[in-house]
């Protein structure tokens, strides 16, 4: 009778340690999993913005709009020394 109290004893020992475990184990996949979400998420943000400014530069106009601008500038500047 006494060992079959000890058996029982350590079986829900081991069923409650099982249970802690699986439970903690989880909850620690489940932290991860939002970590790596957080951090594609991030990645993909970054990328995202990235790509705008290298599309912006790639533009076909873009060196057209900068030269414009420049030429704008040095004009502007030029009617300045002469006033």
């Amino acid at each position: 009778m006494n060992i079959s109290n000890r058996r029982e004893e350590i079986n829900t020992e081991t069923i409650n340690t099982a249970l802690n475990l699986t439970i903690f184990g989880i909850a620690i996949s489940f932290i991860l999993l939002s970590v790596l979400i957080i951090f594609i998420t991030l990645i993909k943000f970054i990328e995202n913005k990235l790509s705008k400014i290298n599309l912006k530069k790639n533009d076909p106009n873009y060196k057209k709009v900068l030269a414009a601008s420049v030429a704008v500038s040095i004009v502007e500047s030029e009617l300045q020394n002469f006033k």
